[in-house]
């Protein structure tokens, strides 16, 4: 199953994947988390300014 994962190297905070996401499944502790629930649908991969996201197929 893929899903989203967050680089906490690259990631600023800065909320965009958060404000992208539809099914607001980022959340933010120190820096942005994939919560359970993601469906890999790239929305927060493509609106992260510093590329600090990637799908990444887990099988």
């Amino acid at each position: 199953m893929a899903k989203a994962v967050i680089d906490p190297e690259k990631c600023r905070s800065c909320g965009c994947c958060v404000r992208a996401c539809p099914g607001g499944i980022i959340i933010f502790t120190k820096t942005a988390e994939v919560a359970p629930g993601c469906s890999a649908c790239g929305a927060c991969a493509a609106a992260c300014p510093f590329e600090a996201i990637s799908i990444e197929n887990n099988d």
